[in-house]
């Protein structure tokens, strides 16, 4: 299927990089489709913004990132004297980069990370393919072949820059996420912002990485400090070269041997998967999402826990991490993984003395329902495992008391509903102000409704506990609901205010916050307007009215980045929707919200971003998306049901 584009909207969306990385890496690595290789190590630093003199200013990790980009330059001569043709422009000189636009992917089918891709320039191709072995400190083995497309001779200059510096030299993104897309120049590569490397005996080194080379070749180690060599190549000749990146101090394997061993190892570990959805066609989709939260799985430098990466190029975890744990406990047979996700939430991240004993607290954004996504995953692991029950239900208990103490407090809190959370920070706006009621509520409603769950199927002696708090805490979310149903019985919509006062004032600050539109779907989800009831119908028409909805997607953020059309927050606020008409017993529209995120929000390389541009491909940031994956893994599981896989 196309991409799309403003003469051709509603495509897919184009995959702007794709992981290498094993799982429980300290290095994410990425390959770029410009044909950089960026290595970015995992450590417990905060980004910051910094400023470049004449490059601009990016968000940035203190810790500097490797790269290595390719760039071809043709004899300018042999365009005089060969065929012209529209696919001359851009061509690649020594001045740019290779474009983006140019690349035609390989993805195989079984979702193992030997990744590659084509160049075509009419009368030359370019080849790469890339994977990573398995090590905590991993190498990056790089092939590139360069074709001769044409029957005549070409000449032509292959270029191999590497490069330490800062990610937004590399890819040209002012954030980490890619919300202002990638504009990687030669420009940045070349500036004094970044360090060249030096010629060794079969390497180039800045002290730390090491890019190795065949030695044999006939490379030129340039005054810019870059590889150079020039090709002579006869008519349909193809030339390749190969390269293992690497802040690892081991000797490199050979490159057949290191591609063997990889493969070999993923075999395996994606041999564990127990289930697969009861889908026709599914399993290219399945196992690259699988092969993708793996990788989600990272070691930090210098420590000994795992977190789970939320995806994209950031080293935090989010609580849509939970989302990870869901579609592995669908899928069966990754305890090792769920374990060394969870044991960090519980074992490092759980305070256990003081006022605040039980929650669980981590530093990128302190959303209030934090320690409910903790409840979650503890619930989701106890599903797939049952050992985790006994290991982690006195962890959960002291979440859940966490909670349930601080709900007490809103009691004490001028101008609070009792019974809320109180006011704070709830969405990445950092307002502190309100009582989200339809956001952070709900999730720890949620929370309490998934851990009753498992509690129920134990015969805790937890339960009446837990279920006495879940009754009061529904109810007063029902109430807070119904009065709004009430107050507008006359009219056609029915609006959820953000905060349960619905204070002007406050409602006008929390509304400056894209997420809008997504927290009405939450609430239907936990059944605060009941299921397939006209209250619960009302909502979904006021937030779909007005073009708020469109070809199955539900919550746009902001303009295109075209001009034209929108751009939605894709798979949350479907999830959501998707759980409130499965609850309703409207298979049908369960079934078009899983068919539009498999046409749109997919990409051709079976990667999701965050966002999703009706007009624009280029626009996918956050790519890959972790939750998005769980999300859409689950909700194939849920519509059409387990398969039990035979290895």
């Amino acid at each position: 299927m196309h991409i799309s584009s403003p003469e051709q909207p509603w495509g897919k969306a184009f995959t702007n990089k794709r992981y290498l990385h094993p799982p429980f890496s300290e290095n994410i690595i990425t390959m770029w489709p410009n044909s950089t290789i960026l290595i970015s190590e995992i450590t417990t630093e905060k980004p910051m913004w910094k400023d470049f003199e004449k490059i601009g200013k990016g968000c940035v990790y203190q810790t500097p990132s490797a790269g290595v980009v390719f760039t071809l330059k043709r004899d300018s001569d042999l365009i005089l004297r060969q065929r012209r043709s529209s696919k001359y422009n851009g061509y690649m000189w020594s001045s740019e980069l290779m474009p983006q636009n140019k690349t035609q992917y390989k993805t195989r089918k079984d979702g193992i990370p030997v990744h590659s891709f084509t160049k075509d320039f009419d009368v030359v191709k370019f080849h790469e393919e890339a994977f990573c072995d398995n090590e905590r400190v991993p190498s990056a083995y790089i092939k590139v072949v360069v074709e001769n497309c044409f029957g005549i001779s070409q000449t032509v200059e292959l270029g191999v820059l590497t490069r330490t510096g800062h990610e937004f030299l590399f890819t040209g993104c002012k954030d980490l996420d890619g919300y202002p897309g990638y504009n990687p120049t030669r420009m940045r590569w070349d500036s004094d912002e970044m360090t060249r490397y030096s010629e060794q005996d079969d390497y180039l080194t800045d002290g730390t990485y090491r890019l190795y080379f065949d030695k044999k070749e006939n490379f030129v180690f340039d005054k810019e400090k870059n590889l150079n060599i020039v090709l002579e190549l006869k008519p349909y000749e193809k030339r390749s070269f190969t390269f293992v990146f690497t802040r690892n101090n081991k000797k490199p394997k050979s490159y057949n041997k290191a591609k063997k061993e990889t493969i070999s190892f993923w075999k395996n570990e994606l041999a564990s998967a127990k289930n697969i959805p009861e889908k026709k066609g599914i399993e290219p989709l399945f196992y690259n999402l699988l092969v993708q939260q793996l990788q989600m799985f990272a070691c930090v430098k210098g420590e000994n826990y795992t977190i789970m990466r939320q995806g994209a190029l950031q080293r935090y975890h989010w609580p849509e991490a939970k989302e990870i744990i869901k579609s592995l406990s669908h899928i069966g047979g990754y305890s090792k993984y769920i374990e060394a996700g969870i044991s960090h939430y519980f074992n490092d991240l759980q305070e256990k003395t003081g006022d605040n004993k039980g929650r669980i607290h981590y530093e990128n954004v302190p959303w209030n329902s934090r320690t409910a996504a903790g409840l979650e995953m503890f619930s989701y692991a106890t599903k797939s495992d049952e050992s985790f029950y006994d290991k982690y239900i006195e962890n959960a208990m002291l979440g859940f008391c966490w909670i349930e103490k601080e709900r007490s407090k809103s009691l004490k809190i001028d101008g609070a509903i009792p019974g809320l959370f109180p006011p704070g920070i709830s969405t990445d706006n950092h307002f502190e102000g309100a009582q989200q009621w339809t956001f952070s509520d709900v999730a720890m409603l949620r929370a309490y409704e998934c851990f009753l769950e498992v509690l129920k199927e134990k015969n805790s002696p937890y339960t009446n506990e837990v279920q006495t708090a879940y009754d009061d805490y529904f109810g007063i979310m029902k109430e807070i609901f119904e009065k709004f149903a009430s107050e507008q019985k006359e009219s056609k919509f029915l609006y959820l205010p953000r905060d349960a006062k619905n204070d002007p004032e406050i409602e006008a600050i929390l509304n400056n916050d894209p997420f809008y539109y997504m927290f009405p779907n939450e609430a239907l989800a936990v059944g605060l307007g009941g299921y397939g009831t006209e209250d619960a119908e009302k909502v979904i028409y006021t937030y779909s009215h007005g073009g708020q909805s469109k070809n199955g997607f539900i919550y746009p953020v902001y303009q295109s980045t075209s001009g034209m059309g929108r751009t939605w927050y894709t798979t949350w606020a479907e999830h959501s929707r998707y759980t409130y008409y499965k609850k309703s017993g409207n298979s049908a529209e369960c079934k078009k919200i899983i068919d539009a995120l498999l046409k749109y929000n997919v990409t051709n390389e079976y990667y999701q971003a965050e966002r999703y541009d009706d007009h624009d491909a280029y626009t996918a940031p956050w790519m890959p998306n972790a939750s998005a994956n769980g999300r859409v893994l689950d909700m194939l599981f849920d519509y059409y049901g387990k398969r039990t896989l035979k290895h």
